[in-house]
């Protein structure tokens, strides 16, 4: 081997060695570009932590491992005051609360990344006590071991009472409403029980034969009153049942030309002695609707009652239906007082008038509530009701739409017997009545009426005296509901566990709920007083068979 092959060998070495350090050197230098790049970022990340501990909406603080606190945000310095700041946290709270504190504390480190929460009473800045949610997380070991966030309860505190104030409210605004419409039921009891034996006796002196002209006249008004005072009750039910959505409507096809002449029909004795001038133009080619007969006829009643009572003496009244847009529309116009504009927008709410001059309103001009009621009968109909008026003294007009109907092919013909006004031919045949009463001049007049229209009467004041009647004889019951010894519906289940015997409810009480329990107890129809004897008897014609579900 020559002189000159060690040397060789010798750079050879040293430049690899040359190269190993500068490939150790760029990895250094790479290593510590990294964690430069790391610091870098963790302090971005440090300072984005701080700045969101610093603005965190709940109060938050940092804890070491042993309970004193490192850092506190601004909320927490809020609550908490500045002295919190390098103290013992467990000094903030109350005393009974402290052992439950340290528990959540241990509970916190025993259990790392995972919740502990607890409600504590803290002291705040202002001295004051207040009921507290905090929850505390091991974070890490070091200084600054535990995040602890506080929630101060106050505000849901004082929403959570709002809300059982506002719970107790309207259980007393329920309450005051059941006591409302239980009071109204009795109130409609008590008002129409003693006008019952009145009508029978205004409803026997208008047929006798002997009644001259003025007695009948003066028998007339009497009878007009009474349907007034009854109608005002039936308002306030109806207010009632509106109100809270259990006014029934019962619906089948009905030609509404009728009901408005029927509801017409009634009034023609006021317009009469008012001296109107009468224009009628039914013209509406569809005048078939789906409704309830009945109700639809009380929504032209009050309407034409209205017209006539605002209107003065020798004015004008108009009753008109025409079609458009698939509706009948039928117009109720007078030439009376009118209404004033800002009237017009509230007319339709309860307990308001649309009289414009009170000098020029009757004493018996009514509660308010017609308009009312009409609206409400409609809107079940999906119908509408809209007026107008040019002003004081100019009249008003009321336009009632309800949507038409096919008419159907085979139309009811009208019940022989009854007339307009209920009138019922007088032939009937030997039917026994068991009468139920305990109202004696209600039981001695109503008596006295169905034995002159032909039929055999036993009389019964209470549920024992009834019970006493051999009813293998009777053909149908009248029972009031209210009776002294117990009530009427009683009595009829324990009638009919004996015979199936039809029945007929004659009360004051004429709520949804009173119609229903009478229909379950087995009566067929549920009647209101007062009852005119007209309709009394159409009622006791109609009533041949058990729960045939008239009322």
């Amino acid at each position: 081997m020559s002189s000159g092959e060690p040397a060789a060998d010798a750079v050879t070495v040293l430049m690899n060695e040359v190269a190993r350090l500068t490939a150790v050197e760029q990895r250094l230098r790479a290593e510590n570009d990294n964690l430069i790049e790391a610091r870098r970022s963790w302090e971005e990340s440090l300072e984005h932590y701080t700045e969101l501990f610093e603005v965190a909406p709940l109060p938050t603080l940092t804890v070491d491992s042993y309970g004193f606190v490192r850092q506190a945000n601004a909320a927490a310095v809020a609550l908490l005051g500045t002295s919190v700041m390098g103290s013992a946290l467990r000094s903030q709270v109350q005393a009974q609360d402290r052992r439950r504190f340290l528990d959540l504390m241990r509970e916190a480190t025993r259990l790392p990344d995972v919740d502990a929460t607890s409600e504590l009473t803290l002291q705040r800045a202002d001295g004051r006590l207040v009921r507290t949610h905090m929850s505390a997380r091991c974070l890490l070991t070091g200084p600054a071991s535990t995040m602890v966030t506080v929630r101060d309860l106050t505000e849901s505190d004082r929403i959570a009472e709002e809300h059982r104030r506002l719970r107790a409210t309207a259980q007393e605004a329920r309450a005051a409403t059941e006591a409302r419409d239980k009071f109204i039921a009795m109130l409609s009891h008590e008002l129409r029980t003693p006008l019952t034996p009145v009508m029978a006796a205004v409803s026997a002196a208008l047929h006798r034969d002997d009644a001259g002209p003025a007695v009948k006249k003066t028998f007339a008004m009497i009878a007009r009153n009474i349907e007034a005072e009854r109608r005002l009750i039936d308002d306030l039910l109806d207010t009632s049942r509106i109100v809270h959505g259990k006014l029934r409507v019962d619906r089948v096809p009905v030609d509404v030309h009728r009901v408005a002449r029927d509801a017409l029909a009634g009034m023609m004795p006021e317009i009469a002695r008012k001296g109107l001038k009468l224009s009628v133009e039914l013209s509406a080619e569809r005048c078939w609707i789906s409704g309830d007969p009945g109700r639809i006829r009380q929504v032209f009643w009050n309407l034409l009652q209205n017209a006539v009572k605002f209107s003065s003496d020798g004015g004008g009244l108009g009753l008109h239906s025409w079609n458009r847009d698939g509706v009948v529309a039928i117009e109720v116009r007078d030439t009376g007082s009118g209404i004033a504009p800002d009237v017009l927008s509230r007319l339709f709410a309860p307990f308001q008038q649309g009289q414009v001059d009170p000098a020029t309103v009757s004493s018996r001009s009514g509660l308010g509530l017609g308009l009312s009621i009409c609206r409400g009968i409609l809107e079940l109909h999906g119908g509408e009701i809209h007026a107008s008026s040019p002003g004081p003294g100019r009249g008003a007009r009321f336009v009632v739409d309800l949507p038409s109907i096919e008419a159907p092919r085979h139309q009811a013909e009208p019940d022989a017997a009854i007339g307009l006004d209920g009138a019922v031919a007088r032939t009937q045949g030997e039917r026994h009545i068991l009468l139920v009463e305990d109202d004696e001049d209600t039981a001695e007049t109503l008596a006295d009426l169905l034995r002159s229209e032909g039929f055999q009467i036993s009389v019964a004041t209470s549920i024992a005296s009834a019970l006493r009647q051999d009813v293998g004889k009777v053909d149908l019951v009248l029972s009031d509901i209210g009776l002294g010894d117990g009530s009427g519906l009683d009595l009829m289940r324990r009638l009919r566990a004996k015979k199936d015997v039809p029945g007929i409810v004659l009360s004051g009480y004429a709520t949804e709920a009173d119609i229903l329990a009478s229909r379950q107890a087995g009566f067929s129809a549920h009647l209101v007083k007062p009852i005119s004897i007209d309709n009394l008897v159409a009622a006791i014609h109609r009533t041949q068979a058990p729960v045939v579900g008239t009322a």
